[in-house]
């Protein structure tokens, strides 16, 4: 009983070896099997090779560029959300702490170290602030073309390459 099991075991194993050569290898018996076409099945092969690895390549290449691309948009987001915050903070400055009172009057600490350190008028510091908020829009514009170039010699590749995404 043994033997009959190994040997339906080899005949499958046989089986499975033809099947996998007559699929790799088109065309009929002879493609598959015929020492005249050794050769060529060595060369389709390597070429068969030669484009899993280009592929591999190409998509480690697109991997590191969608990378590359996530984290400067996660660093322009957390950019513009420190502007913002700082905007906002110019805005509305809030009544900071009191570190003594006089009286009816209150020195409201931060706003007055705030003014006192500084030379230049919060209206200034909100204009530079606006600017720079300006300029992150403009990287933003270009963080997007940049994204669209991308994306259009990606598809030029499938296009070319036949290859289509799972």
């Amino acid at each position: 009983m043994a033997f009959v099991m190994s040997a339906l075991l080899v005949l499958a194993a046989i089986a499975v070896w033809v099947g996998n050569r007559l699929q790799n290898y088109p065309g009929g018996w002879a493609y598959a099997f015929a020492r005249a076409y050794t050769a060529e099945r060595a060369e389709l092969a390597a070429g068969r090779r030669r484009v899993r690895e280009e592929e591999r390549r190409r998509a480690q290449e697109r991997s590191a560029a969608e990378q590359e691309i996530r984290a400067t948009e996660a660093e322009y987001r957390r950019r513009i959300t420190e502007l913002q915050d700082r905007v906002a903070e110019l805005a509305e400055p809030g009544a900071g702490t009191v570190p003594e009172s006089l009286g009816e009057r209150t020195v409201k600490a931060r706003r007055a170290l705030e003014l006192a350190r500084s030379d230049t008028i919060p209206q200034q510091t909100a204009r530079a602030d606006r600017d720079r908020l300006l300029e992150q829009q403009h990287e933003d514009r270009a963080l997007r073309e940049a994204r669209a170039e991308l994306t259009a010699a990606h598809n030029r590749w499938h296009h070319t390459t036949g290859h289509r995404p799972a």
